[in-house]
């Protein structure tokens, strides 16, 4: 609902037709419309964020003060030994940590691979991430190429 409301102000407020279809899903989860937009959504704690473009995008968003039990776990994992150096040079893990992984959700949703794709991805050595400053005490990047 909170899509449509979102997509339905976005149109209006850019004297775009109207887009009464289906708000659809690919096998990996990333929305999208039969429409010339693209659509973005993330959330965290009581915070969502919708977003819609003309430009394909992924956004992510994260509590800078969420405490990841499994962070060596998940580094392990999904992290480039690059984006591990990053994370153990720093005199703040957690938020280093949390940078990393921001950019990494962000960037896949921008290519639809899901959480598959973490592993083939080195966030240290893109461009086109947008950091988004607020209020919220949230880290929130945004990715476009």
């Amino acid at each position: 609902m909170m899509i449509r409301e979102s997509l339905k102000d976005y149109i209006s407020g850019h004297s775009l037709p109207p887009y009464n279809g289906k708000i659809n899903r690919t096998v990996l989860g990333k929305p999208y419309i039969d429409y010339p937009l693209y659509i973005g959504v993330t959330h965290t704690d009581d915070v969502c964020i919708i977003c819609i473009d003309r430009n394909n995008f992924g956004i992510d968003c994260e509590n800078c003060g969420r405490v990841t039990q499994r962070a060596d776990s998940i580094i392990r994992k999904f992290f480039t030994e690059r984006e591990k150096e990053y994370v153990d040079s720093s005199t703040d893990r957690q938020t280093a940590f949390l940078d990393i992984w921001v950019k990494k959700e962000a960037y896949v949703k921008f290519t639809g691979e899901g959480i598959s794709g973490m592993t083939s991805v080195d966030v240290t050595t893109l461009d086109g991430f947008e950091k988004i400053e607020n209020n919220r005490n949230l880290i929130i990047y945004i990715y476009k190429e």
